[in-house]
């Protein structure tokens, strides 16, 4: 699932979890790949598959796939069973032990598998990790133990191969007739904590194809995200924090895919899920129903109330605050500490003229509206597309000591206003979040900003010294009643002298 950047290919490809690279771009296409043509006919083995009771020592042929520069194609390899754990097999190419394989990595990787992690369970390995948060692995070849299988594989970090789990034959693409998960053991260590994050990444993936073979990508490599996350090693958000218009259900195997359905699965996981108390995850795994539905589905079997639009709407103001401190943690991540995510526009001048702008469906940006030491009464107006939904939040900031997030009602048509009173004196900084929420429908928005204010005519102004700051008095030229703002936004009423409070010149 996870992908080379080094490699550059032309012939697009993709099997459950692994990534190839279209012209240096990781690209993925779940479930497809036999949309890309064939595989090179060769003759099967007579005898695929494990003997009856591996040991270490033992050696038998493996059909190893490679997928660089054509259709993909096997070579038939000897490789040798250098480990056997409580729940694995470490079967190495032949080519590779004691090249790019040691012994001691071989130990490494029984260690973590079986016995411990480097993340919030150190005291379960991958094995326990993923059962306990996911489901049973299947068990196709009766042996109760899964084979880790490490050769050079040419486009990959490490791949699920689910033809393996079927009789060789029964498909064009041959089978090693086991429950197995492919390694690379060449571009990284395969002892070290990354790889081994892989591999329980690529095992969530067997899991996930045993209860739900024909699962939405997002919602499966969302789980194998969040097995990273599980052993301690998580991929490093970067990518969708820079372009967070970015549709959580649709899926093209960029990085930033990988980091946006891991936000989101983790999210879940956190505020609803296994680390809350409540078995979401893996409900969600054994779940029939695919994407929203298999979401909503599993949130309603483990009692939770909110769905999956009230749950994304949630998410995308906590990708942007990432604040456990408010609103009872609704808005952020216990375990993780996301970068900054990036305001698509900034405006400091106003009012702004209507601006056309348009969102990906099941997607959020942000919009920031900054005060420049000035107070005004901020008026923000927006008007969505009327064949798809939408929701608007607002987020009020005055630095770190007071955030309000307040929702813009729309009607029908996908319009709304919102009045932020005090912009600039309560609140230097709003920001809009308008969010898709929906499948279907134009993706075009508006909106505007105008601080709001009339001008007048003064008779009279002082600003007098005092001890601790400076005194204001002004008398207004006309008695017709008058609704403006002083500094503090008293309403200044008739043609009478008033007198501020003391301003602090600090």
């Amino acid at each position: 699932m996870l992908f080379k950047f080094s490699v550059v290919f032309i012939t697009l490809l993709v099997v459950s979890g692994i990534v190839l690279a279209k012209e240096g771009e990781p690209y993925c296409i779940t479930n497809t790949f036999m949309d890309f043509g064939s595989p090179l006919v060769q003759k099967p083995m007579p005898n695929p598959g494990p003997p009856p009771d591996p040991d270490v020592g033992d050696s038998w042929d493996w059909y190893l796939w490679y997928f660089s520069g054509g259709p993909p194609h096997y070579e038939i390899k000897p490789c040798t069973v250098r480990g056997k754990g409580e729940h694995c097999y470490i079967i190495v190419d032949d080519e590779e032990w004691n090249v790019s394989i040691f012994q001691s990595d071989v130990d490494a990787i029984m260690d973590y598998f079986d016995n411990e992690s480097v993340g919030e369970y150190p005291d379960m390995g991958i094995y326990d990790l993923n059962t306990t948060n996911f489901g049973e692995p299947p068990d196709s070849d009766g042996l109760s133990r899964i084979f880790l299988v490490w050769y050079d594989i040419d486009v990959a970090d490490g791949f699920f191969w689910w033809f393996d789990q079927y009789p060789d034959g029964e498909y064009d693409y041959a089978s090693n007739e086991c429950d197995c998960v492919y390694m690379d053991c060449v571009d990284s260590d395969p002892g070290g904590e990354y790889m081994n994050a892989v591999c329980a990444h690529e095992f969530q993936h067997m899991i996930h194809w045993r209860w739900d073979k024909d699962e939405d990508a997002w919602v499966d490599e969302g789980c194998a995200e969040l097995a990273m996350w599980l052993f301690g090693h998580p991929d490093t958000i970067s990518g969708f924090n820079g372009n967070p218009d970015d549709c959580l259900t649709s899926w093209n195997g960029y990085y930033s895919d990988y980091v946006k359905v891991y936000l989101w699965t983790l999210y879940l996981f956190e505020h609803y899920g296994e680390y809350a108390g409540n078995a979401l995850i893996n409900t969600l795994v054994h779940e029939p129903a695919n994407s929203i539905q298999g979401v909503n589905n599993a949130l309603d079997d483990v009692g939770v109330e909110e769905d999956f639009v009230d749950i994304f709407k949630d998410w995308v103001v906590a990708n942007y605050l990432d604040d456990i401190s408010i609103y009872e943690g609704q808005y952020g991540y216990e375990t993780e500490n996301l970068p900054h995510f990036h305001e698509y526009k900034t405006w400091d001048e106003y009012p702004t003229d209507w601006h056309n702008s348009t969102l990906n469906h099941w997607a959020g940006e942000y919009v920031k509206f900054i005060s420049n030491g000035l107070w005004y009464n901020l008026l923000l107006e927006f008007n969505g597309a009327d064949s798809t939904e939408y929701a608007l939040r607002t987020i009020w900031m005055d630095g770190d000591s007071s955030i309000q997030v307040v929702d813009m009602e729309l009607n029908d048509s996908n319009d709304g206003e919102l009045n932020i009173p005090d912009f600039g004196y309560d609140y230097q900084t709003v920001i809009m979040v308008p969010e898709g929420i929906a499948s279907s429908g134009s993706t075009g928005y508006s909106y505007s900003a105008d601080a709001g204010g009339e001008y007048i005519t003064l008779k009279s102004f002082s600003a007098e010294n005092a001890d601790d700051g400076i005194v204001l008095k002004w008398v207004v030229a006309s008695n017709e009643q008058f609704k403006g703002f002083n500094l503090y936004r008293t309403p200044l009423i008739d043609s009478q002298s008033h007198s501020l409070d003391k301003v602090n010149t600090t």
